[in-house]
C-alpha cells in the first residue's frame, strides 16, 4: 500500500483546490485558543457557537484551520481522522482553550521530496499557499495564517513539506505574516518498500480493526522523519511492531508517501531478544555464547519468556552470585581424562561452547556436570545454580530456606517476640554456632535457644488484605502468638477476637525487621534467604514491600509471602 499524507493545514480560500469536502464524520475534534489578546467568557462562547453553526449544517474542518468569533482567534488543534471531516452530533469536541497557544517567531520547513531540488521552493510552492491563507485571513480581520505542530506534513502541489521545528517549541503555534519561515531540503533518504509486522500479544483482541488504516498509515504519518532499518521495533495505540525487511537493504530511511509498506504475514510472537532493553542486550552480548544460549532458551509462550527475562535481567548483574572463597568450595576440581571420559554425554564446556581437551582442569559442581574453571567462576559471580540443572551450586544450599543467617539477625537484639505455645521473651543474642537466638523467657526467667521458625515478634501496625472477609481487610492488628502446624500469625485487632492469618495476608509497617524466605535458588535474590532487613516501604501496584536488607544496605522488592516476623 502507498501512503497518501493528508493535508493537515488547509484554509476555506484553498480547500475547493486543495482540500475537497469529506464525506466521512469526525470522531474527534479539538479547539485551542490563540494568544493574540486576553480571551474573554464572550469570545469562547462565540467559539462555541461557531462550532455548533457548523456541527448543525455537518460542514467540513480540518486540523489547522483557523477562525475568528468574538474578536478572538481559535483554531482546530487536532482532529480524528487526522485528514478532518464532517462535524455532527457524534463528534466528540475537546476545548483547549485554558492556555493559548503561542505566536511563532520562527518555523523550519524541509521538503520531503527529492525530485525538482534546483527549484526555488519557498516562491514555487510555500509562497503561493501562505499567501492565499493570508487573503482569506484578512476579510475576517485575522493574523493568524494557520495552526502547525512538529512533525505535521503539508501536501502543496504534488509536493509534501514537514514541519521540522517551530519557535518558540509547543505542542502547537500560529504561523502569521510576521513569523520568518525557513526551507530546506530533506537529509535523508525515503525507502522504497517496508515489511512490517505487529507482535500477537499486543493486538486488541475486543473489536476489529485495519492494521494498515488503524495502525500503520497514522504512524508514519506522524512520524514524518523517523528512520527505520530492518529489526527496529516501533509501539502505537498500544500495539508494538518490528520491521522485518527493508528496500534498500541495510540502510535507515524515511518512510514517505512514495514507500510501499507490506503488512501481510503471521503476527510475531514474542522472544527473550524482543522484550529485552537494549542496555540489557549489550550486557548479554558480553557473555560467552553458550551462557547466551543458556539464558535464551525459554520461547514456549508469552509467560515463561517475561519470567526467563526477569532471571536473565538477576544474573546480568554482577554481585548477585557467589564470592570467589565461596566459588573455591563448589563441588571440586578435576582434570579431563579423554580416554577415561569419551563415553560420558557432556563433551564441552556450556559456557563456553568448547570441547574439553586432555589434561584441562574443570570444576565438577554437586550435580557432576563439568565446567572450565574460569568459564563456571563468571556465572557463579552472577548465579547460585547450575547454569545447565538449575541444581545449587554449593549442594546444601536450600532456596526455600527459612533459618536465620549472617550478621542481620542481630537486628532482633532487645525484640519482643512470642514463642510456639503461647510463651513470650526477649531476644538477647543469636548463637550462630547453632544457628537460632537466645530469648530469655518471661514465664520462666531462664534463657532458650530458639529457631527462627519458632518465634515471632510481637509486632504492631500490621494491616491485613486479601482475606475472605470484606470486613477485615484493611483492619490494622498486632502478632500475640504463632500456630507453627498452620505457619499462621495469631492476630488481634484491639479487644477483638483472636484471628490466624498467613504471612501473604500482612503488609507489615515501615521499618519493621523482617526475614527473607523461600526465594527460587535460580533467581538473583536467593542469596537473601535467611538474612534480615527493614521494611521502607510497600507498592500496592505490584503488591511488593521493599526491603533495605543487612548489613550491606542492598535494596530488595519481595512479595509478603516472602517475608516473616
Amino acid at each position: 500500500r502507498f501512503f497518501e499524507f493528508p493535508l493537515l493545514v488547509p484554509s476555506t480560500c484553498i480547500r475547493s483546490l486543495m482540500w475537497p469536502e469529506h464525506q466521512h464524520v469526525l470522531d474527534q475534534l479539538e479547539v485551542v485558543a490563540i494568544a493574540t489578546a486576553s480571551l474573554s467568557s464572550q469570545a469562547e462562547e462565540a467559539a462555541r457557537q461557531w462550532i455548533s453553526t457548523r456541527r448543525a449544517s455537518r460542514s467540513s474542518v480540518a486540523s489547522g484551520e483557523v477562525f475568528s468569533a468574538g474578536g478572538h482567534e481559535f483554531a482546530i488543534g487536532s482532529c480524528h481522522p487526522l485528514a478532518g471531516g464532517r462535524l455532527a452530533p457524534t463528534t466528540e469536541v475537546t476545548w483547549s482553550v485554558g492556555i493559548p497557544i503561542p505566536v511563532l517567531d520562527r518555523v523550519q520547513f524541509t521538503h520531503l521530496d527529492t525530485e525538482d531540488s534546483n527549484v526555488d521552493l519557498y516562491e514555487t510552492y510555500l509562497k503561493p499557499f501562505l499567501l492565499g491563507l493570508r487573503d482569506e485571513r484578512q476579510k475576517d480581520s485575522g493574523q493568524s495564517l494557520c495552526v502547525l505542530a512538529k512533525d505535521q506534513v503539508l501536501a502543496l502541489r504534488g509536493h509534501e513539506f514537514g514541519v521540522r521545528a517551530i519557535d518558540p517549541a509547543a505542542r502547537y503555534g500560529a504561523l502569521t505574516a510576521a513569523t520568518s519561515v525557513f526551507i530546506c531540503e530533506v537529509e535523508s533518504p525515503a525507502l522504497d518498500k517496508v515489511h512490517v509486522l505487529p507482535y500477537e500479544d499486543t493486538l486488541p483482541a475486543a473489536y476489529s480493526y485495519d492494521l494498515f488504516k488503524d495502525f500503520l498509515q497514522p504512524f508514519f504519518q506522524a512520524h514524518p522523519f523517523a528512520l527505520y532499518r530492518e529489526g527496529d521495533h516501533f509501539v502505537f495505540r498500544g500495539a508494538r511492531f518490528q520491521v522485518m525487511a527493508t528496500d534498500p537493504v541495510g540502510v535507515s530511511a524515511r518512510v514517505s508517501n512514495r514507500t510501499m509498506v507490506f503488512c501481510e504475514g503471521e503476527a510475531l510472537r514474542p522472544t527473550i531478544l524482543d522484550l529485552m532493553p537494549a542496555e540489557l542486550r549489550e550486557d548479554l552480548q558480553r557473555l560467552p555464547r553458550g551462557l547466551q544460549a543458556l539464558l535464551l532458551n525459554t520461547m514456549a509462550n508469552e509467560e515463561a519468556v517475561r519470567g526467563r527475562l526477569n532471571e536473565v535481567h538477576q544474573v546480568l548483574r554482577p554481585g548477585q552470585g557467589l564470592s570467589k572463597a565461596d566459588i573455591s568450595s563448589c563441588g571440586q576440581v578435576v582434570r579431563w581424562d579423554t580416554a577415561e571420559r569419551r563415553n560420558e554425554t557432556q563433551q564441552q564446556c556450556m559456557v563456553c561452547l568448547s570441547e574439553f581437551a586432555n589434561g584441562e582442569r574443570l570444576r565438577q559442581l554437586p550435580c557432576n556436570h563439568l565446567f572450565h574453571c574460569g568459564c563456571i567462576e563468571e556465572w557463579l559471580q552472577r548465579s547460585l545454580a547450575c547454569p545447565i540443572c538449575k541444581q545449587p551450586a554449593r549442594g546444601s544450599t536450600n532456596g526455600s530456606s527459612s533459618s536465620a543467617s549472617g550478621s542481620s539477625a542481630s537486628l532482633l537484639q532487645g525484640a519482643r517476640v512470642v514463642l510456639a505455645g503461647g510463651l513470650r521473651g526477649t531476644v538477647s543474642g543469636f548463637d550462630a554456632a547453632a544457628g537460632k537466638f537466645r530469648v530469655g523467657v518471661d514465664a520462666i526467667g531462664q534463657e532458650q535457644l530458639v529457631s527462627a521458625d519458632c518465634l515471632a515478634q510481637c509486632l504492631a501496625g500490621i494491616r491485613l488484605v486479601g482475606l475472605r472477609s470484606d470486613e477485615l481487610n484493611g483492619a490494622t492488628v498486632q502478632i500475640v502468638g504463632l500456630d507453627i502446624e498452620k505457619g499462621r500469625y495469631q492476630v488481634r485487632e484491639g479487644n477483638a477476637r483472636i484471628l490466624g492469618v498467613r504471612p501473604d495476608n500482612c503488609i507489615l509497617p515501615v521499618g519493621a525487621i523482617a526475614r527473607v524466605v523461600g526465594l527460587r535458588v535460580d533467581g538473583g535474590g536467593a542469596r537473601w534467604n535467611g538474612c534480615y532487613g527493614r521494611i521502607l516501604s510497600f507498592d500496592h501496584r505490584c503488591e511488593r514491600h521493599t526491603v533495605a536488607m543487612q548489613p550491606q544496605g542492598h535494596m530488595l522488592s519481595v512479595k509478603p509471602k516472602n517475608l516473616r516476623v
